[in-house]
């Protein structure tokens, strides 16, 4: 059974089981009133604890199976906010129900930060800041391509036209926050080469690039 709107990443179907939701199918009436031999969850480490989903669902192991139960065990877990998809399985053995609730989390950005080669200015500090990704929220392919043009922005700013950065991410299933590292290759800042100076002149060429205040570099 699965909630559209909710699904920020592909949803994992097994193909092998019979899935909800099944106003759909029409062997529904197959489940209503079965025992529930086993619930389980996949993947088996879930971000909240085993007491607070025994609490949570509405559906227990050894009672009867009721399709308003199942509905609203996936109505609670979306509204603890750490779900981004949910599907319940269910497959016969037995005479018996074995229920599979198959969640995708929603991922909170937690640490973030910046490895690699970098030329100070900007410090690693400042290239962190510029990705404007902040502790606690949600983590989505947009704020993600946002944090990377901040950084290749402040590259740019500091005079690096052919900066590199790649995001590397590690997930925490038990806390739902994951890790954000950028790795960043600024490579070489531009420099100016000598400027010319061309047309009709009432003055020599140096004393014309003496005024401009030509340094011959930007200044760093």
């Amino acid at each position: 059974m699965t909630r559209a709107g909710y699904a920020f990443y592909p949803s994992l179907v097994l193909c092998c089981l019979v899935i909800f939701p099944l106003e759909v199918r029409g062997d529904a009436s197959t489940y209503e009133g079965k025992n529930i031999a086993r619930i389980v969850f996949i993947p088996r480490e879930q971000p909240l604890d085993p007491e607070e989903l025994y609490r949570i669902l509405p559906v227990k192991e050894h009672t009867r199976l009721r399709l308003e139960d199942v509905r609203a065990a996936i109505d609670r877990l979306y509204a603890t906010g750490t779900y981004a998809d949910i599907q319940v399985d269910a497959e016969l053995s037995n005479g018996d129900v074995i229920l599979r609730f198959i969640t995708q989390n929603n991922w909170f950005i937690g640490r973030v930060a910046v490895e690699g080669r970098v030329k100070d200015p900007p410090n690693a500090g400042q290239l962190v800041n510029a990705s404007r990704l902040e502790l606690g929220e949600l983590e989505t392919e947009e704020k993600i391509q946002q944090g990377v043009k901040g950084i290749q922005q402040l590259f740019e700013n500091n005079g690096f036209y052919q900066s590199q950065v790649q995001p590397r991410f590690n997930y925490d299933q038990r806390t739902t926050q994951v890790r954000v590292d950028f790795l960043v290759d600024s490579g070489h800042r531009a420099t100016y080469t000598t400027p010319s100076v061309e047309g009709e002149l009432k003055l020599p060429a140096e004393k014309v690039m003496s005024a401009t205040g030509w340094k011959g570099w930007f200044g760093w």
